[in-house]
C-alpha cells in the first residue's frame, strides 16, 4: 500500500480531480485503495460493472476490446468507471508491465465532490504546472 502522502500527490496530478478542495482531495486520498498488477494481467474486463475508478501511479495499461488495441493509459490518467469518465474506453483493461493503480469507489468520489464543507482555498495549477493555492474561496 502507498503511503497516505504518495496517494495524494499522485491524486493532485489528476486532471479529472483539479475542481476539487485540498480537503476533499485528501478525503479522497485516505478512500483510496492501492493496487497491483503484474504484466498481462486484466484490471477490468469488459462487460463488467464498473463501479470503481482507477488512477494510474506507475506502468501502463492498454485498453483492448478483442484483439483491437484501443487506447493506451500512462500515469495520472484515469479508467474504470465510465459514469466518471465519460470519454473512458470501452474494452479490458490489461497491464503492460508491473502496474501499480489508486482505485476508489463511484461513492467515495462523489462523497469527495459533494460534500458539505467550509470555504477552502480552490487548487489550480499555474503555468509551469506545479500545484498552487488559488485565493479564491469557493461555495
Amino acid at each position: 500500500m502507498l503511503p497516505l502522502l504518495e496517494r495524494l500527490l499522485a491524486l493532485e496530478e489528476v486532471e479529472l480531480l483539479d475542481h476539487l478542495d485540498a480537503h476533499a482531495l485528501l478525503d479522497l486520498a485516505r478512500s483510496t485503495v492501492t493496487e497491483c498488477f503484474t504484466d498481462g494481467m486484466a484490471v477490468v474486463h469488459i462487460g463488467e460493472r464498473a463501479d470503481s475508478l482507477f488512477v494510474v501511479v506507475q506502468g501502463e495499461v492498454v485498453i483492448r476490446n478483442g484483439a483491437d488495441e484501443i487506447v493506451r493509459i500512462g500515469p495520472s490518467e484515469v479508467f474504470g468507471a465510465s459514469v466518471l469518465a465519460p470519454s473512458a474506453a470501452r474494452g479490458t483493461a490489461w497491464a503492460k508491465g508491473d502496474l501499480v493503480c489508486l482505485s476508489m469507489t463511484r461513492s467515495a468520489i462523489y462523497r469527495a465532490i459533494y460534500s458539505e464543507r467550509d470555504p477552502a482555498p480552490r487548487r489550480r495549477r499555474d503555468s509551469s504546472s506545479d500545484l498552487v493555492l488559488d485565493a479564491r474561496w469557493h461555495s
